[in-house]
């Protein structure tokens, strides 16, 4: 894969997307999802952990950890309601920026004084992010055992696990 792109799995399922466009989604789902934290110190641990995936700036190692973050059978349609809610919000172009003041707010405080970034993605990007994101929560990301899924601004391609080579050896 190329540099700057990291997995998103699921119950064995995934797919692989550019940082930015994940970060994004990662940030505009804390934004959509942190009114909620009423709810308890679990929805609040997993908005912590994706506010640092979001905004840390881990090149080709961000992780949603949403085996371990939607383990809570609440959660689950709890986040695929907020994908939906962020998915209504977002201009069909241009750029989208993770920027609400709560967002900023808990970056600052999950970052400890490190440096971090708002993250921002071209529009087209993170609608298709957030539609693959969907679908791999609810379990319609159709299985691909020889390939994997990537996610782009056209949508999702299957891209094989690995180059066959015709020539021999």
């Amino acid at each position: 894969m190329p540099v700057g792109t990291s997995p998103v799995d699921y119950r064995g399922c995934g797919f692989w997307t550019r940082d930015a466009a994940l970060e994004t989604v990662l940030g505009l789902l804390v934004t959509e999802l942190q009114p909620l934290c009423e709810m308890g110190d679990a929805l609040s641990a997993v908005l912590d952990w994706w506010t640092l995936q979001a905004t840390i700036g881990f090149n080709g190692c961000i992780s949603p950890n949403l085996d371990q973050n939607l383990a809570d059978p609440r959660m689950g349609p709890m986040v695929t309601s907020a994908v939906r809610r962020v998915l209504t919000g977002l201009p069909a172009e241009g750029l989208v920026t993770a920027a609400d003041p709560g967002f900023v707010q808990r970056a600052e405080r999950v970052s400890a004084g490190e440096r971090w970034h708002c993250p921002s993605a071209l529009a087209t990007w993170v609608i298709e992010v957030s539609h693959a994101l969907l679908d791999l929560i609810e379990g319609d990301l159709p299985a691909s055992p020889d390939d994997r899924w990537f996610i782009d601004g056209t949508g999702r391609h299957n891209l094989p696990r690995s180059r066959r080579h015709t020539k021999e050896a």
